[in-house]
């Protein structure tokens, strides 16, 4: 399914949410970025890392933008430094010179509230299923929870599916991982 649905580009709004939060994963502490969309809710990138450095950062928005139709032309994150120089270097492009970053106080009321929302939800489930437990699985988990995420949950301020928001059709019926399941299975043997 995560093969299928990453053929599809979503058609995204002009503002992107990132954060970053810790979770546990092979006993150890690591750092989970995601980048979502403003408009459609569509959850760009999640990546897994040791560090918060500028070069994690610069990965996360390379995801970020092969995801995307289009750049941001505002970046809204938390004041972490390495932000900074990764949107100078991967967003403010010569094609988005007039792109910005707004930088959200933590104490200042709705500044990041769309990624920290996700962080939450994030954080719930890996506290049920008690951490990450190897690196090779977080990764997987991270890549199935963002399809689900994206294509199957209905996004309750939406009243849809983040993908659907994005322009990208969906398989028709009331359970969508069946029609995913279907749609990805056909894809495949059509390749073959």
């Amino acid at each position: 399914i995560n093969n299928y649905v990453a053929q599809f580009t979503p058609q995204t709004g002009e503002a992107w949410h990132a954060d970053e939060m810790m979770v546990k994963s092979a006993g150890e502490w690591r750092w989970l970025w995601n980048v979502i969309d403003k408009e459609t809710r569509f959850l760009l990138t999640s990546k897994l890392t040791a560090l918060r450095t500028v070069e994690d950062a610069e990965t996360v928005f390379k995801q970020a933008k092969q995801t995307s139709e289009s750049l941001p032309k505002t970046l809204i994150t938390d004041d972490l430094e390495s932000y900074k120089r990764a949107f100078r270097k991967e967003l403010m492009t010569y094609d988005n010179l007039d792109a910005k970053h707004v930088v959200a106080k933590a104490n200042e009321k709705g500044a990041n509230n769309l990624v920290e929302r996700l962080n939450g939800t994030v954080r719930e489930r890996t506290k049920v299923v008690r951490g990450l437990k190897k690196e090779e699985t977080a990764s997987k988990w991270l890549e199935n929870y963002r399809t689900f995420y994206n294509f199957v949950r209905e996004h309750q301020a939406l009243g849809m599916t983040p993908a659907e928001k994005a322009g990208i059709e969906q398989p028709k019926g009331n359970n969508k991982w069946l029609g995913l399941v279907e749609k990805a299975s056909e894809n495949h043997f059509q390749k073959d």
